[in-house]
């Protein structure tokens, strides 16, 4: 029953998110309720955390409210309703479907003075359902890459579909998939900026040069030596990541505790310092601000770990770009390097390419210890190392219960002394906080890992068993 839901749910997608919308929009009061949508390829939740912090520490007199567990255009439009659930059968959409127009009418509407609301897409059009209803007032775009590619295929392009030809990266023909993969994104991912009437403020990350004739939207490029948002210095500290950089000539110091993030999240910093600047928000105020925000699970958390390591807690989810950063971030440490690493989920025909270029930078790297899961980790990555550059401190395991299964029985013997581990996979399959709990060293700390809901807790049970 369930795999015939997810079918039908697939199917016609857009047909119940459109008949959702219908009903949602009449939920927030647009005459009172700025919204702020936070979109992009990653590093969504992150930036809502810190938006999040922002407000509270500069417009305390505004009441704001974040649209929590719901982040598509299907799940946005029922949380506006009053109809999400974490538990989503036969019975709970047709309640829902029913329901729907008697929520419009009567159920509770969004009372507040700002909503912030973060929305994904895995699919070509979605972001115009999401921009429709929300008419967001504020954009933000977190970054644009190869992330859910799997709904962005064109399957009625003569190849495009077939992945045959791919030859360990470097065949012409896979380039160009990658740069429509890329520009499909990026049109899908505009949507709010370019079709919303109601923007006042945007705000883009983005590796690309984008046209922009909107004097509202401010677009971020890291290289780019012309910003008035300069990056100075990028720092790991006992404390956490430090970010240095100026505005006018005036010199900004940002700490984010507790997190080892990458040199790249400075953009997140660079649109969150101009929509600043935008709300008349003091550098002193913007600097606590930051200090005090609450990262969300899995993105990126240090832990102390046995055998006096550190871990780095980055299994939320992965794609390429998020993760060859992070591999960059960690080769700096002076210290024995452990990867503990799943698939790269939802990447259709780019899977075996992205998979490939992970493996050839990693055979380029030094390592202590290796540990690979997930189908594609199987086919793509674990080969090319171990065959082809014949490393032999790389080992497979069929699921994350083996990996597991396996470091209880070595008694953690891979786990070298003030080793640092990365550990990062795609979500609500692989499961690698299981990981990162073995290898805790206060198991208290278990409670601030990813996807510890009792539904999640019993799922991960008997995946041990």
């Amino acid at each position: 029953m369930g795999g015939y839901i997810e079918y039908i749910k697939k199917r016609y997608y857009f047909i119940f998110s459109k008949y959702f919308a219908f009903f949602a929009k009449y939920k927030i009061n647009r005459k009172k309720t700025e919204v702020i949508l936070v979109t992009g390829s990653w590093g969504k939740s992150t930036l809502v955390a810190m938006l999040d912090s922002i407000l509270k520490c500069s417009e305390s007199s505004r009441s704001f409210k974040i649209l929590e567990h719901a982040n598509s255009s299907l799940g946005i439009p029922l949380a506006l309703l009053g109809l999400n659930s974490d538990k989503k059968g036969i019975l709970f959409w047709i309640k829902s479907l029913l329901l729907a127009p008697i929520k419009s009418i009567f159920g509770k509407g969004i009372n507040t003075d700002i909503l912030i609301v973060e929305a994904d897409s895995d699919r070509n059009g979605e972001l115009n359902i999401t921009n429709n209803l929300l008419k967001p007032d504020v954009v933000f775009i977190s970054g644009f890459g190869l992330t859910h590619t799997l709904n962005f295929e064109d399957k009625n392009r003569n190849g495009v579909a077939n992945n045959s030809s791919i030859d360990d990266g470097k065949n012409k023909r896979n380039h160009s998939i990658s740069n429509l993969m890329n520009m499909k994104i990026i049109n899908e991912f505009l949507t709010p900026i370019r079709n919303n009437e109601n923007l006042k403020h945007g705000y883009i990350n983005s590796n690309y040069k984008i046209k922009n004739e909107l004097n509202n939207v401010y677009t971020f490029r890291f290289s780019d030596k012309l910003n008035d948002i300069k990056f100075l210095d990028h720092k790991i500290t006992s404390r956490g990541t430090d970010y240095t950089f100026s505005f006018k000539g005036k010199e900004v110091v940002v700490t984010l505790p507790k997190q080892i993030l990458q040199i790249e999240f400075f953009t997140s910093i660079a649109l969150l310092y101009k929509f600043a600047i935008d709300r008349g928000i003091k550098n002193k105020k913007f600097i606590i601000a930051l200090k005090k925000a609450e990262f969300p699970s899995g993105r990126s958390s240090i832990f102390r770990g046995i055998n006096s390591s550190v871990i780095i807690d980055s299994t939320y989810n992965s794609s390429y770009e998020p993760l060859i950063s992070m591999l960059k971030l960690i080769d700096s440490f002076d210290r024995p390097k452990i990867l503990i690493l799943g698939d790269m989920r939802e990447l259709g025909i780019m899977e075996e390419s992205e998979h490939r270029k992970i493996a050839r930078y990693i055979s380029n790297h030094n390592y202590s210890s290796i540990f690979l899961t997930g189908e594609a980790m199987q086919k793509y990555v674990f080969p090319y190392l171990t065959d082809k550059k014949n490393l032999t401190n790389v080992r497979f395991f069929s699921s994350t219960k083996d990996m597991h299964n396996y470091l209880i029985q070595t008694k953690f013997s891979d786990i070298q002394k003030n080793s640092i581990c990365l550990v990062k996979g795609s979500q609500n399959t692989i499961f690698l906080e299981v990981i990162v709990e073995d290898l805790l060293y206060n198991k208290l700390d278990t409670v601030k890992l990813c996807r510890q809901s009792s539904e999640f807790k019993n799922i991960k049970r008997k995946l041990l068993e």
